[in-house]
């Protein structure tokens, strides 16, 4: 069972915790699990891992899946976004492709395993400069209260 405070969208950890979730089924290779699957997923710990920085840096995050949107919520609240974030962009384009499969079309790159590992690992770098973004953010919380 996750901590208390990993339940509540205000705080950081959960979204990280959710994000690396994302990310194990985005690197999956299973019978059953299908490329965009993966896509959905990487997609998703890319949109977890930016929340997270959203809700450590006190900015307010849209309902909304589109990574274009919130990067731009990052930059207009003064935070500097890394190049992996800016190469996910692009994934907003896979966050309905398992619910709706028209969508497809939209989608103008192959999918394939490569794809698949090319968005996991950015995903990955994606969590990771998160993970260091909400530590310096709590750590100058806790300067300004010193």
């Amino acid at each position: 069972m996750p901590d208390d405070d990993e339940l509540y969208y205000d705080v950081p950890a959960f979204w990280v915790r959710q994000s690396a979730g994302d990310i194990v089924i985005a690197r999956l290779r299973q019978e059953g699990v299908l490329f965009e699957h993966r896509l959905f997923h990487a997609q998703q710990a890319v949109e977890k891992a930016l929340k997270g920085v959203l809700v450590a840096r006190g900015l307010l995050y849209p309902r909304t899946h589109n990574i274009r949107e919130l990067i731009d919520n990052l930059r207009a609240g003064g935070v500097e976004v890394p190049e992996e974030a800016d190469d996910a962009k692009s994934f907003t384009d896979f966050e309905s492709l398992t619910r709706y499969p028209i969508d497809f079309a939209a989608v103008k790159v192959q999918i394939s395993e490569e794809l698949c590992e090319v968005a996991a690992e950015t995903a990955d770098a994606v969590l990771e400069w998160a993970k260091q973004e909400i530590a310096r953010a709590e750590a100058e919380k806790n300067q300004d209260s010193d």
